[in-house]
């Protein structure tokens, strides 16, 4: 009854609050060609954990969400994460917008992902240092954050369905940006054909 789950096995365990990574340090030890992923106020746990599955699997180097209207990381995070809560550099912001502008004067960027965009995701090109902005899961990205993006992307769909779950989102564009990173990498040997394992650094110009 205290655990609040019929499949704990036996075991329950008091944890203290998540450790936010700060921002500024985060950003600090990045390396020269990094890849973020900016959440504007999500709303499910499930999503937020899937989501942060999807980013230690494709070697994000952080996960930024406002410290104000955002599900926090929760055991139901950590359990919809499979353990990425412990692989991921995850750092809560004062406000998204403000710290997407920040990023963006560092070089970093900021691209939104719009229902209504025009420029498909598999146009851009994302082997510079970069960050998706992902928004929740009733009103999108706010007017703020796409305000200060350098662009907006969608996902073609050819469905009926018109609409994607923002963790499916979220896995297609990392897929991209690794794909893209993986076909420009110099250490990429001529005739493999092995899956990336991560964004990795950025190509020579």
């Amino acid at each position: 009854r205290r655990c609040g789950h019929d499949d704990h096995q036996g075991y329950i365990a008091k944890m203290p609050p998540f450790p936010y990574e700060s921002p500024e340090i985060v950003v600090r030890k990045a390396p020269s060609c990094p890849v973020y992923l900016l959440l504007d106020h999500l709303q499910d746990p499930h999503n937020f954990g899937t989501i942060l599955r999807s980013a230690a699997a494709f070697g994000v180097d952080a996960v930024f969400v406002p410290n104000q209207g955002q599900v926090k990381v929760t055991s139901a995070v950590a359990r919809s994460s499979a353990g990425a809560v412990n692989q991921v550099a995850i750092a809560e912001v004062e406000s998204l917008a403000d710290w997407a502008e920040q990023l963006r004067r560092k070089g970093v960027r900021i691209v939104a992902t719009a229902p209504d965009a025009s420029r498909p995701i598999f146009d851009c090109t994302w082997t510079g240092p970069s960050a998706v902005v992902l928004g929740s899961e009733t009103r999108g990205v706010s007017p703020e954050v796409l305000s200060v993006c350098n662009e907006q992307v969608v996902i073609p769909q050819s469905g009926e369905l018109n609409s994607l779950n923002v963790a499916a989102c979220a896995s297609i564009c990392l897929y991209e940006i690794s794909r893209q990173r993986w076909l420009n990498s110099p250490r990429r040997p001529a005739s493999s054909s092995a899956a990336p394992r991560g964004p990795g650094g950025c190509p020579p110009p």
